[in-house]
């Protein structure tokens, strides 16, 4: 193997470790696993060392590891080393489960992303997969946000920015002139009144699509 050869490897390492936090071979035919990336829990658990199958890895996990309460029983139901050999046997397509935990010497439950995806090398004598868990709380809580400001900012009805969204955006151009245009709708209490509220809102969306 030659210097260049090594240093692609170290580094290809180096880009996995920095992505996942644990990375696990397992063969299904005998239940064995070998780690190839391993959290720091993990690293310490005493309990690892006495552990020969991935079933007993799962139930050492889920009694030692601080899974989010509601979380654990989706993660035993994805855990289950049976279910999962069925469904690397029948399909290329990973399998995947999310559930939140706590790191060690940490008090917040982070986001955590499993799969386990069939091995290129895997036959019906060698059945062979891979598990990946990766932290994806960074993640989870920017899509999180982003779906909190837009409950928070966007009209339900009309797809158009609220109120609130107009006072967020007018602090842009406090440096700037800039003029704001102020409507309303003629006759909409009427219609409400008289036509009924589903009329008002037919009204308002097409006074919404006009506008867009």
């Amino acid at each position: 193997m030659n210097d260049a050869y090594k240093e692609l490897l170290v580094n290809s390492m180096r880009f996995v470790k920095d992505r996942y936090i644990k990375i696990v071979k397992i063969n299904f035919s005998d239940e064995t696993f070998v780690p190839i990336v391993l959290d720091e829990y993990a690293r310490e658990c005493p309990k690892i060392k006495e552990i020969n199958t991935i079933s007993q890895w799962f139930d050492c996990f889920v009694n030692c590891c601080k899974i989010y309460p509601d979380d654990v029983e989706k993660f035993k139901n994805f855990a289950d080393s049976k279910k999962m050999r069925e469904w690397i046997r029948n399909s290329d397509d990973p399998i995947y489960c999310s559930y939140r935990r706590k790191f060690c010497n940490e008090s917040e439950y982070k986001y955590v992303a499993i799969s386990v995806i069939r091995d290129k090398e895997y036959s019906e004598g060698h059945e062979t997969a891979y598990l990946f868990v990766k932290n994806i709380h960074t993640l989870y809580q920017q899509e999180y946000d982003s779906i909190i400001e837009e409950i928070g900012t966007v009209d339900k009805q009309t797809g158009l920015f609220n109120k609130t969204a107009y006072e967020r955006d007018v602090q842009k151009y406090t440096d700037v002139n800039v003029g704001v245009v102020f409507i309303d709708i003629n006759g909409l209490k009427h219609i409400n009144d008289t036509k009924g509220h589903a009329a008002g809102d037919k009204l308002i969306l097409d006074t919404a699509i006009l506008l867009q």
